[in-house]
């Protein structure tokens, strides 16, 4: 075992860091977290629009999946975009900081998991390291996100492409946006407009391995086993490492 990964699973089973030079603190929520670089930028505090490089892990180690081979993970914490863990942990850090989040299952992704990726009840290990810490633009979901749930996806991609062609430097325009619109709608079971809303993104970021493995995963949970295999196949071919799209096609094809 690698010593960053024993230094992980010591922290994680509550023995002293100390030894190894880590100060971990604790939240009264269950967090953990502590400081591996210090950096010299702003909070990223509660509101402020930050970008993210992350490497999720098991505790024993296991790496999940990073952001390394592509954009940072971008949101706005406090919006409740992200797990509980996240929208408190990385107001914690300074742009520049390089640190560890261990977060327990109940600020995670619970009892349920989430998809093939992460078993229930999971511990999720994440370092990062906070790349930007800005003023936010609009957000396109907080537009978008209540015509879709309402089954006018077409009115939304007619909105999204009139605010681009005319309001373009107000809004986030990065592919996340419509990712999470597309995860939003997936949880409230309308899997016809997150396909719809994921497969409009696509045409916009062909280039993005992520927009093909969420539009892997509606597929996926709508029960179109053809079309998620495609488009995981598609994510792969942008980002070999793409571990949720390698298990799931496993799982897909029964290859397990």
């Amino acid at each position: 075992m690698k010593l960053y990964n024993l230094i992980l699973l010591v922290l994680y089973t509550a023995i002293s860091s100390q030894a190894f030079g880590f100060d971990t603190l604790t939240t009264e929520s269950g967090l953990k977290y502590f400081l591996l670089e210090k950096g010299t930028g702003q909070k990223a505090e509660s509101g402020k629009y930050v970008e993210v490089h992350y490497t999720l892990k098991l505790t024993n180690g296991t790496t999940l999946e990073t952001s390394r081979d592509g954009d940072p993970f971008d949101f706005i914490p406090g919006k409740g975009m992200v797990i509980k863990g996240w929208d408190e942990g990385i107001p914690l850090f300074n742009q520049g900081d390089k640190g560890v989040l261990i977060i327990p299952p109940e600020l995670g992704y619970g009892t349920k998991g989430a998809g093939d990726l992460i078993p229930p009840n999971t511990t999720l290990v994440f370092e990062i390291e906070i790349m930007s810490v800005s003023e936010p633009k609009l957000s396109l979901v907080e537009l978008l996100l209540p015509l879709c749930a309402e089954g006018k996806t077409d009115s939304a991609i007619a909105k999204y492409k009139e605010i681009k062609e005319n309001q373009f430097d107000l809004y986030n325009f990065r592919s996340s946006q419509l990712i999470f619109v597309g995860y939003k709608l997936m949880r409230l079971e309308k899997y016809t407009d997150a396909i719809k809303i994921l497969e409009f993104n696509a045409t916009e970021y062909p280039d993005s391995y992520a927009v093909y493995d969420a539009l892997g995963d509606a597929y996926n949970r709508a029960g179109i086993k053809e079309d998620a295999i495609k488009n995981y196949k598609k994510s792969l071919e942008l980002n070999r490492k793409n571990k949720n799209a390698i298990e799931s096609i496993k799982k897909l094809e029964g290859k397990e």
